[in-house]
């Protein structure tokens, strides 16, 4: 299974009924126009909006036949969904009122260039890792260590969910 083979939005957003039950996490996709699989762009990115952001258990997604995904799968939609909550808080605000104007502007800057690539393949980030990384480190004045902090967090977790996904042979190419 090439897990996560190809992410991004060319479909809407997973819009089954999520009912939990147990460990499990039951995602009604018989009314959706998507593939009702992971490694559906679609269906990944909608999860990965939707997840309970620390669940751990079982995804099983019901359509014309149910797909249950557990241990890597699961996790690797976990820690997008973390790194969403993370990129939603600075979008939010949290933590720029404290930055010079320079820095609040780069800041919003790459946190409008991480969303787009969040929206479209969270695996982009890791494509201009260094880059982002220099970005992030330029945000130097007076009060920007949280905000400094919060942006390595989410590099650092998008990088180490692709390179686990590598590991075990679903990320993708």
């Amino acid at each position: 299974m090439e897990l996560l083979g190809s992410i991004g939005r060319s479909r809407p957003a997973c819009r089954g009924n999520i009912k939990m039950s147990g460990r499990g996490m039951y995602v009604d996709c018989s009314g959706c126009s998507g593939e009702a699989r992971l490694e559906a762009k679609g269906c990944f990115n909608g999860l990965a909006e939707r997840v309970i952001p620390g669940f751990s258990g079982e995804i099983i997604l019901m359509g014309l036949t149910d797909r249950m995904y557990t241990g890597t799968a699961v996790e690797a939609l976990v820690a997008i969904s973390e790194v969403r909550d993370d990129i939603d808080t600075l979008e939010g605000g949290g933590g720029l009122t404290g930055l010079s104007m320079k820095d609040r502007s780069r800041a919003k800057r790459l946190i409008s260039s991480i969303r787009s690539k969040l929206d479209q393949d969270p695996f982009l980030i890791t494509c201009g890792e260094k880059e982002l990384r220099k970005d992030i480190s330029c945000i130097s004045g007076k009060g920007s260590k949280p905000v400094r902090e919060m942006l390595e967090r989410v590099v650092e977790g998008v990088v180490r969910t692709r390179r686990r996904l590598e590991k075990e042979g679903g990320a993708p190419g």
